[in-house]
């Protein structure tokens, strides 16, 4: 049978490290077990097929007509050319 590991929880941000000497002596870190550290791990069937009760689903953006580049173009255009007229008087 496989040894089981031993595990150590940092109780400030709940990061996970595998058992150290060093680390166990930290006030900080509490031991916990394979479960609590790792919960993902030991899900039931049911839970596993559990459907999420918010929609995860991410709309397409609409893509941008080319018109309005053009559009955009031409504004551009028109006011490089009264910038450029204006010093061009002076």
């Amino acid at each position: 049978m496989a040894e089981k590991k031993r595990w150590l929880r940092n109780i400030v941000d709940g990061e996970i490290y595998e058992w150290d000497e060093i680390l166990d002596a930290n006030p900080r870190t509490e031991e916990v077990t394979e479960e609590q550290a790792f919960p993902e791990k030991f899900m039931t069937k049911e839970q596993k097929s559990r459907k999420p009760k918010v929609n995860l689903e991410t709309k397409t953006l609409p893509k941008k007509k080319k018109s309005d580049k053009v559009e955009l173009e031409e504004e551009v255009t028109r006011s490089i050319k009264k910038v450029t007229s204006k010093k061009s008087k002076k």
